[in-house]
């Protein structure tokens, strides 16, 4: 086994960045590669709380992040905000951040310009708690930061708290930080938003968090930005798919890849973004390695990193945190190119590590150095011009095609980095074989596990952030040329969707309507419902969550949830009526039924809720949803797969907004499909034909294809 470790001494001639950040766009699809490009920034979590590191009245607040204390130590209003007579940052350089941040590696800074504490770090005219009126320091630190970061060529952004504790009519301290926003904290925040856009120069992005606003709200929030900032990228949080990108949840980053401009934010620690007096910090070269191994899972995905530091009250960086970051600069020195201006990984799962893209060059990240040397590119189909490793050009390693892509084999003489960094030069594009192809011969089943699918997330707000399908894309080749038929059927659910077909570089748009109907088959044989049972009363939780296994779903009803709750018998299936949820914000409610069919089939019920849905049948997931008319029932069409004899039926509801949600479980649905052909297509031997679904014209770009029982297939003419 080979001795691994972190590259920390960089010889001189690496010390200049080679880019400009300083670079101003000059339309919007520029400004958002240009942020897309970027890949790297500051987070700063800086402010009143800083003063306090983690600590009231001489006791650690240990429960919640450390910017949060004021609700996670109940401290008074009134004691909190004594807290700013006191907040005289004297150390605080907003030129060696500036330097601090370049040191690093990072292309832009993005502030805190006010956190759920309501303490603005800015001079508002709407709110005397601001560090001009209100502390002893006197100085308006958005102004001082944004002009340092324009003389040092970094871009700068703003984070902004949807939610405020100091405000007085803005919703009280919660336990989740998702509140509504009350007319007049909605306008309060309209002017201070319309402050930070219009008074300090070029805003790189504004970074709204928490709330759960409405849509109208949202889109006010982001059209302020946009309208006085058009080159100014909005975060998802704003809600409502209103952003321009999407923040992935705290120090999170997917593990597939998405088609929309996306950002994990990540803190040093785990456990807080503000400063924390008493934080076990550990080995600066350990972190160094963790957080070059969290950027590079990120930008192989194709996101950015924005990485967060918590300066202290007194405003000086903590030297630890300042050393990483310089641990981090040093490493993408020599390694920069490998990130900046790249695209995600093309070949998918490497057994090595990961990978980035640009124009003529693949850089591989090398975290497990293969023991024979041997390095595979699966379904790379570019011929390989060179190989090295990007620290040192006259390291090569030698290529050669093998049945599945390309190969490169490394000299022993190398020895490894903990994260080896090698450029792979080739011509051309990029040329790389889908991971899936289907062989068509009489006909072909099209489906979301046949397809390789693009992705998004929604999010109404912050605990309802769900993984959208935005497009799904299948890769065919025919064994004989001939002609097939493209055919469709779908259930209430689907009609009136607004399809694009695209067959390689032709676009055809679909319908789905009811013009055509057909019976299902096995519609005449019975299906015979339980009681339905109810159980509920369980704590918040955010979609996609289980109190249980669903696996574990069997007839005597134990499921494995806490032992604290028990099933309660309902009603009859053949009721009407309506079923309450249990009530209380981030509640969620599980319904019970099992029922018996005398034929494996498929089978339509309709079940109602009125915030969000989650369906599994015998274990299996169905349908993970939320719902567009929040606190209105909403009614959804699911085709159950049902086995012959007894069946299981779970669905959770949730209560993101208080009150009682409702549900029903409908089994008396007419048992007929819709279908739909679509014009003959040619498929050709030997050539490789490209079938891409989409949605027409979505009101976002985020939002998911919705297919839930829907059937498309190719049928040989």
């Amino acid at each position: 086994m080979k001795h691994l470790s972190i590259l920390l001494l960089i010889p001189s001639f690496f010390i200049l960045f080679t880019c400009d950040t300083s670079q101003k766009p000059r339309t919007r699809k520029e400004a958002v590669r240009q942020w897309r490009d970027d890949k790297f920034s500051m987070f700063i979590h800086w402010g009143l709380y800083s003063q306090l590191g983690g600590e009231w009245n001489g006791e650690r607040v240990v429960k919640g992040y450390s910017e949060q204390i004021r609700a996670h130590g109940n401290i008074p209003k009134e004691d909190y905000a004594q807290v700013a007579e006191e907040f005289n940052p004297v150390n605080w350089n907003p030129d060696s951040v500036c330097q601090l941040a370049k040191d690093a590696g990072m292309r832009s800074i993005v502030f805190t310009a006010k956190h759920h504490d309501g303490f603005n770090m800015f001079h508002s005219e709407f709110s005397e708690f601001n560090s001009v009126d209100a502390t002893p320091y006197g100085r308006d630190v958005i102004k001082e930061l944004a002009d340092a970061c324009d003389r040092h060529g970094l871009k700068f952004g703003v984070y902004y708290s949807l939610i405020d504790w100091h405000f007085p009519q803005a919703a009280p301290i919660s336990s989740h930080n998702s509140d509504p926003i009350p007319p007049e904290h909605e306008e309060y925040n309209a002017q201070q938003i319309t402050e930070l856009v219009t008074r300090y120069g070029p805003i790189s992005e504004l970074w709204f968090d928490m709330g759960a606003p409405t849509r109208e709200q949202s889109i006010r929030f982001a059209d302020i930005v946009q309208k006085n900032q058009p080159f100014c990228m909005v975060s998802s949080r704003v809600s409502n798919d209103q952003g321009d990108f999407i923040v992935m949840s705290d120090n999170l980053h997917p593990d597939f890849k998405m088609e929309v401009p996306w950002q994990t934010p990540a803190s040093m620690f785990d456990e807080t973004w503000g400063y924390r007096s008493w934080q076990e910090r550990g080995s600066v070269e350990d972190k160094v390695l963790e957080k070059i191994r969290a950027l590079v899972r990120v930008v192989s995905r194709g996101g950015n990193y924005l990485l967060n530091i918590g300066p202290k009250g007194d405003g000086s960086i903590v030297p630890f945190e300042a050393e990483v970051l310089r641990g981090i600069g040093e490493w993408l020195r020599v390694n920069g190119d490998a990130i900046y201006g790249t695209s995600a990984n093309p070949l998918g799962e490497l057994e090595f590590g990961d990978a980035t893209v640009k124009p003529g060059t693949l850089y591989l990240f090398v975290s497990e150095w293969p023991d024979d040397n041997l390095f595979k590119l699966p379904r790379l189909q570019n011929g390989i011009t060179d190989a090295y490793l990007l620290k040192d050009n006259t390291q090569k390693l030698k290529a050669a095609a093998y049945e599945e892509g390309q190969l490169l084999k490394a000299p022993e003489t190398i020895e490894p980095d903990s994260i080896t960094v090698i450029a792979v030069e080739y011509d051309g594009e990029p040329d790389v074989l889908p991971a899936t192809i289907l062989q068509v011969a009489d006909s072909v089943r099209l489906t979301p596990d046949n397809s390789i699918e693009f992705y998004s997330f929604g999010q109404p707000e912050y605990y309802s952030a769900l993984r959208t399908t935005i497009k799904r894309q299948w890769h065919l080749q025919a064994e004989s040329t001939a002609v097939y038929i493209p055919k469709m059927r779908y259930t209430d659910q689907e009609v009136d969707k607004f399809l694009n077909l695209e067959i390689d570089d032709t676009r055809q748009p679909v319908t789905l309507d009811t013009t055509e109907t057909e019976h299902m088959e096995g519609y005449l044989s019975r299906v015979y419902p339980s009681k339905l049972f109810k159980l509920g009363g369980f704590g918040r939780c955010s979609l996609g969550l289980v109190h249980g296994r669903t696996s574990n779903i069997d007839p005597v009803f134990t499921w494995s949830l806490s032992t604290t709750h028990r099933w309660q018998s309902v009603r009859n299936w053949s009721s009407s009526t309506i079923v309450y949820g249990d009530e209380g914000e981030f509640t969620p409610t599980y319904f019970y039924q099992r029922m018996y069919s005398d034929t494996e089939k498929d089978y339509l019920i309709a079940i109602g809720s009125d915030d969000a849905l989650q369906v599994w049948l015998n274990g299996e997931q169905l349908l993970l949803k939320n719902q567009k008319t929040p606190n209105t029932l909403n009614r959804d069409v699911v085709k159950l797969p049902l086995n012959k004899g007894h069946n299981e039926l779970l669905v959770k509801i949730y209560n993101r907004f208080g009150g009682a949600p409702l549900t029903f479980i409908d089994y008396r649905l007419t048992q007929e499909l819709y279908a739909k052909e679509l014009p003959s297509l040619v498929l050709t031997a030997g050539e490789m034909t490209t079938l891409t679904l989409t949605l027409d014209n979505p009101p976002t770009v985020h939002e998911d294809l919705g297919l839930v029982n829907f059937e498309f297939w190719l049928e040989k003419k």
